[in-house]
């Protein structure tokens, strides 16, 4: 099977979360502002509440490094945990 050439979901040009499957997922940016937060505060709560994926973070078998920046590194937590963040700002 060979791999397509991957399309952005429209909400991602937007900079919107995506709501999809129990699961949230966006920008580090997207976050801060649905959340009413900075995108530092947001990265702190990716260390308290582990996400269900973070590009920032981990190994990759690709030759460059993972993007940091808050405007390129996305999260998805399920929604259970996106409640656990949005308590961690209440």
């Amino acid at each position: 099977m060979q791999h397509g050439k991957s399309t952005p979901h429209p909400d991602a040009a937007t900079g919107d979360l995506t709501q999809w499957g129990g699961i949230a997922a966006g920008r580090v940016t997207a976050w801060a502002k649905a959340l009413g937060t900075s995108a530092d505060a947001i990265v702190e709560a990716a260390r308290a509440v582990p996400p269900l994926m973070d590009t920032g973070t981990g190994k990759s078998r690709e030759s460059h490094d993972r993007p940091t920046d808050p405007t390129l590194r996305c999260i998805a937590w399920r929604r259970a945990d996106v409640e656990r963040v949005q308590a961690l700002f209440d």
